[in-house]
């Protein structure tokens, strides 16, 4: 890591100031974990002034609300079983508003999409993407496309849209959002892959800033953060209720969070609204001079933070550079912020 990295994710959250804070170092644990805080002195349960993520009144509830200032929403919720969770929650939150059996989704959509309305025995209604023929991948939801579907299926429950998708590939949430408003359709969007959009204005525009009612982002796809963190928006015109949602997280998400996740959370908020833009600013000129280099996925609606090329990732891999994902010759990479100059150097050496 080089030390710009190691520098922003050094020292504590406010929310783990506020755990060891409530709970002193002499404190005689006959709580919940039972290394008594020997593997971590924050994964604590939920004791006296730690608070409840299923009811938070006290310290998750001011870092939840410090995360929905930092993003634009008008209520954040962590979540500790990553995006997938959130799926889960937005869609059963939208159901439980209209109680209509049907819901339009994009074709390519998270396998968490079909497994909540498999559950809840809802019919999804597949929305046709774009096509990129030099890639052999999916692109945009065209707001056309919804348009037409929401005229044939008046009677759904909501619209479902993944953008970014897993290629990096956005959607217009702009226009989709203005034609769901008309038709009286909570906009859900599933921008798990997007969570650092908000954070630079040389980036797509960020869900609640293009009108999504919910979104739901990965922290730890594309922040600093911890596998399975992720965060739930609402934005405060959402057709969907605040006290909706948060009854569908309790009714999917672990009734044991990790507060070493939470924590997470609240430091890559911090991260980001400290040097989110500066370390975005290099990340972007280096995955430009790349795209320089080596002819990759681009366009208006594309991350330019994500690089996805043609190559053999196996070749990569022999020499020590390991990548997210090699589907029919595309290589998908998702450096961020905490990616070094060095990483890049040795993924150009290799091509």
């Amino acid at each position: 890591m080089n030390h710009a990295a190691e520098h922003i994710l050094q020292g504590e959250s406010a929310l783990e100031r506020a755990i060891k804070a409530a709970i002193p170092p002499d404190t005689a644990r006959f709580f919940m974990p039972g290394h008594k805080g020997l593997l971590s002195y924050i994964d604590v349960t939920e004791t006296y002034g730690v608070d409840d993520l299923r009811a938070p009144t006290g310290i998750i509830k001011q870092a939840q609300m410090r995360a929905a200032s930092a993003f634009g929403a008008a209520e954040t919720f962590f979540l500790t079983g990553g995006s997938s969770l959130g799926n889960f929650a937005m869609v059963y939150a939208a159901h439980k508003m209209s109680e209509n059996g049907r819901i339009i989704v994009n074709n390519g959509c998270h396998a968490s999409v079909l497994n909540i309305c498999k559950l809840l025995k809802i019919a999804p209604i597949f929305a046709k993407n774009t096509y990129i023929d030099e890639f052999n991948i999916s692109g945009e939801v065209l707001p056309s496309e919804i348009e037409r579907l929401l005229r044939e299926n008046p009677d759904v429950c909501a619209v479902l849209v993944t953008s970014p998708t897993y290629f990096g590939v956005c959607s217009d949430i702009s226009g989709i959002s203005a034609i769901c408003r008309e038709h009286g359709v909570p906009l859900i969007v599933d921008q798990a892959h997007g969570a650092h959009l908000r954070f630079h204005p040389d980036l797509p525009a960020d869900a609640m800033s293009a009108g999504a009612d919910l979104c739901v982002q990965s922290a730890h796809k594309t922040l600093p953060a911890l596998t399975q963190t992720a965060y739930l928006h609402r934005r405060e015109s959402s057709i969907i209720e605040a006290e909706t949602v948060q009854d569908a997280l309790n009714l999917f998400q672990t009734t044991s969070p990790s507060y070493i996740f939470m924590a997470a959370l609240d430091k890559a908020r911090e991260i980001m609204e400290t040097c989110g833009k500066e370390r975005l600013d290099w990340l972007i000129k280096r995955c430009g001079e790349f795209r320089g280099k080596v002819r990759c996925l681009e366009g208006g609606n594309v991350d330019p933070t994500r690089l996805v090329f043609r190559a053999n990732g196996e070749h990569l891999r022999k020499n020590g550079v390991f990548v997210e994902m090699q589907d029919g010759g595309n290589v998908v990479c998702i450096p961020t912020i905490c990616s070094t100059y060095r990483d890049f150097l040795a993924l150009e050496g290799c091509l």
